[in-house]
């Protein structure tokens, strides 16, 4: 689903491996903020690499991959999703990837609220808005719940 186009662009971005001490400082420069307790990575797009915490090797693995799904997003369909549910939709495709195996606790709300909506309407249907911006199928899939919803509460007042 990632474009041809995004995926020459990540050809040549490498990841950096940092310690938590130099990770704090590089997402401190690159954001101006202060580093979140428990980062273990970010990126920014396609703009450099994807920084990765080196010191545990328990969850460096599946640091990688996280970052690296978000360089291979597409930025207009993550602003749909929001930052939350970005995060989430990346991390469930993360597992998804690792089947369903998690070696950390990354945005446990976010990861699940994502889950449910890939259970809801179906992994192409997110997995598309996700890399490729393309919003139709995830609509559909959610309008026809919504009519399932509204004919059943429909049916249940009829029955009562």
């Amino acid at each position: 689903m990632v474009s041809p186009e995004t995926l020459e662009k990540m050809r040549g971005l490498p990841s950096e491996f940092k310690s938590h001490e130099e990770l704090a400082k590089a997402y401190a420069k690159e954001t101006g903020k202060t580093a979140p307790e428990g980062l273990e990575g970010f990126s920014k797009g396609l703009e450099m690499p994807a920084q990765i915490c080196s010191d545990h090797q328990q969850t460096i693995n599946e640091s990688i991959l996280h970052e690296r799904l978000h360089q291979a997003s597409n930025p207009d369909g993550n602003a749909l999703l929001g930052s939350n549910l970005s995060e989430g939709t990346t991390q469930a495709l993360t597992e998804k990837m690792q089947a369903g195996v998690s070696f950390g606790d990354f945005y446990p709300r976010e990861t699940q609220t994502a889950k449910e909506l890939m259970n809801k309407s179906g992994d192409s249907a997110v997995e598309k808005l996700y890399f490729q911006n393309d919003a139709q199928e995830l609509k559909a899939a959610l309008a026809r719940d919504a009519q399932h919803d509204s004919q059943l509460e429909q049916f249940k007042k009829n029955y009562r």
